[in-house]
């Protein structure tokens, strides 16, 4: 009888869910894949204790790195029981090594709360505040720290608590503290590191570094992997030995025991007895497997002329001062690539430039495990630029872990990266990563000084001339940066001519070829995604999701109007606040150019309807159906409106 058929035959007992121990073998999995991470990262003069002081415990020579690891689902504060339990196993370490440099870290895939009360000012976390004050070299918040854990009841009971035999009182010793005693002492060596990404990152970033260490012995990465059991299983049971001791010559002889095939000496006599008689002696030499690595080239020209964006390109370099990471995110023609440029040239250094740009998803599968190999295998920290990396479909998901994973290794070496990107990351990336919402910065259109500036790049005189041209410009274009340059580019090849009335009034040629060109992209959409756009192109205000959901009801019928609204938010549609989203200006009157007139009219119609039946209207709603009422010619929706 099989599993099936068990299954099938037998039936669960109804169980009570909390005394289940699902959540903790969840817990101890984490902890072992954190220790196998450290354990494949050991440096050779180091050494790994399993369950010594904490869970791990990384000696090295200039001090003692103990990591207390918890995989929670709850945020934590400087309230929580594992807080106050880590001070007081801090204090008890560092009492009984009173000769040794201890640091204590927290890791977790828990987020920090803000204490009830706010006691550390408004939307503060005190974990947070503990962490900034560790990284200051001077006390400055150090004493509200200090009296918070001494004035708050429930935290001050727990620290109170008696101690192992020989460990003084905890609350006795910070209350004679002084704030820069206790900043030195407390504050500085203990580390609270939230959220963590989870096992199956982990997993994946060890998995990684399995395949850099075998390519330097030629295996090829799912040999690599044959160790990636062995290692777990390794670190679960030296946990419950004597001796829990690890150091990295122990991961050498595992690994190359897991990827070794054992035969017997008589079948070894035969294989080598067939192979001399078979084959000539040749001069050694590695051959049938491309163990090379992806091309990276350093970063390409700008364009000219070039908008120097000196206040986006400030905020996103300061992303990466501060993070080592950002996304630069925004639709077609949006100029996310010179962004990005502008962005490396600006924080210096070498960079390493990839371009990603209409490869399948299958071929930027492969280059990211790639990349991520090279980062593992490489010393020193690299910084890389990832351009146009726009996962889809069913590859968005499996993809942006690759990315986490690339992301979370380069990091780790103390490398940066930058990517560039039409899609929107959103949390579950920044849940991998361990990066706050900051680092994914959409990009916004040009601002009229960066339309003058570039007018006076293009050689347009300065003055009435200038201001005159750059006002005509951002009303073509809509301050696009793609629709900007091409405008600018034909102005200066006309020497930038008197503007007449035709230049105010009518779309310029080179603006129609831009929106043409940039529409035949809209080939590799489906139907019904083409239909939306089109559709969506009418709209003279932002939308709402719901909205346009009602829409795709209109007949013809757009099947899975919301998937499909989400498909193309980040290439076509833009952000436009925290609930409204509007078209790509490369799409403005796609619909009128493709469509009927009557068909036209029949859709303003529909769409006016459509905002009216998806409700919570407010005045833009309801100036946006009189618009499409009055250019609809439809007397009943233009009487509701301003009744």
């Amino acid at each position: 009888m099989n599993k099936s058929e068990k299954s099938a035959k037998y039936t669960e007992l109804v169980a009570d869910p909390s005394r289940q121990a699902g959540p903790l073998f969840k817990g101890i999995d984490y902890q072992i894949w954190q220790t196998v991470l450290a354990w494949v990262d050991l440096e050779d003069t180091e050494l790994l204790v399993v369950e010594g002081a904490e869970d791990f415990d990384q000696h090295t020579e200039s001090g003692t790195v103990t990591n207390q690891v918890k995989g929670l689902a709850s945020p934590i504060s400087l309230r929580s029981e594992c807080v106050s339990e880590s001070i007081r196993n801090y204090w008890t370490t560092r009492q009984k090594n009173q000769n040794r440099t201890v640091i204590f870290r927290l890791i977790t895939t828990a987020s920090f709360s803000v204490e009830a009360g706010e006691p550390f000012g408004t939307h503060k976390s005190g974990l947070e505040l503990w962490n900034e004050e560790a990284d200051r070299l001077t006390a400055q918040h150090s004493h509200l720290l200090k009296d918070f854990l001494l004035s708050d009841d429930s935290v001050s009971k727990r620290l109170a608590m008696p101690l192992s035999n020989g460990v003084p009182s905890l609350v006795e010793y910070l209350k004679q503290l002084s704030p820069e005693a206790f900043h030195a002492e407390f504050i500085r060596p203990m580390q609270w590191l939230p959220k963590q990404p989870d096992i199956d990152v982990i997993r994946d970033t060890v998995k990684v570094k399995l395949h850099a260490y075998g390519e330097h012995v030629h295996l090829l990465p799912r040999d690599s992997e044959l160790a990636l059991s062995p290692l777990f299983d390794h670190v679960a049971h030296v946990a419950i030995r004597e001796r829990r001791k690890l150091i990295r010559e122990d991961f050498r002889t595992l690994f190359d025991e897991s990827v070794r095939k054992c035969v017997p000496i008589s079948r070894f006599n035969q294989m080598e007895a067939v192979f001399a008689a078979r084959f000539q002696p040749i001069t050694p030499s590695i051959a049938g497997v491309n163990y090379s690595v992806s091309e990276l080239i350093s970063l390409p020209d700008l364009p000219s002329p070039c908008a120097q964006r000196s206040g986006l390109v400030e905020s996103l370099a300061s992303s990466v001062f501060e993070h080592a990471f950002v996304a630069i995110q925004g639709s077609t023609g949006k100029g996310k690539s010179t962004l990005a440029k502008l962005v490396a040239y600006k924080l210096g250094g070498s960079w390493f430039w990839i371009s990603f740009a209409r490869w399948p998803d299958a071929r930027v599968s492969t280059e990211l495990d790639q990349l991520a190999r090279q980062v593992a295998a490489t010393k020193g920290p690299l910084s890389l630029l990832l351009d146009d990396l726009n996962p889809s479909g069913a590859d968005l998901a499996p993809l942006l872990k690759k990315l986490a994973v690339l992301v979370r290794l380069t990091l780790m070496r103390g490398g940066r990266v930058i990517v560039t990107t039409q899609r929107f990351f959103g949390n579950v990336f920044l849940r991998q990563t361990n990066l706050p919402p900051q680092v994914l910065q959409e990009v916004t259109p040009f601002l009229e000084e960066e339309v003058k500036d570039l007018c006076l790049q293009g050689g347009c005189p300065a003055g009435n001339h200038v201001e005159s041209w750059t006002k005509i410009i951002c009303a073509q274009t809509g301050r696009h940066p793609q629709l900007v340059h091409a405008r600018v580019k034909v102005a200066s090849r006309k020497g930038w001519p008197l503007p007449t009335a035709s230049d105010v009034l009518e779309t310029p040629q080179e603006i129609r070829d831009e929106r043409q060109l940039a529409r035949q992209l809209l080939s590799e959409l489906d139907d019904g995604e083409v239909e939306l756009l089109f559709r969506l192109s009418l709209a003279s205000q932002p939308f709402r999701k719901d909205q346009v959901v009602v829409l795709g009801e209109a007949a013809p019928s757009i099947f899975r109007a919301g998937d499909k609204f989400d498909t193309l938010t980040g290439p076509w549609i833009e952000s436009s606040g925290k609930t409204y989203f509007q078209l790509s200006s490369l799409l403005v009157r796609a619909a009128e150019e493709n469509w009927t007139a009557d068909r036209v009219r029949t859709m303003r119609v529909e769409y006016a309807q459509a905002i009216k039946r998806a409700g919570d209207l407010t005045l833009r709603e309801v100036n946006e159906i009189l618009f499409q009422a009055i250019m609809a010619k439809d007397a009943f929706l233009v009487g509701w409106s301003l009744a």
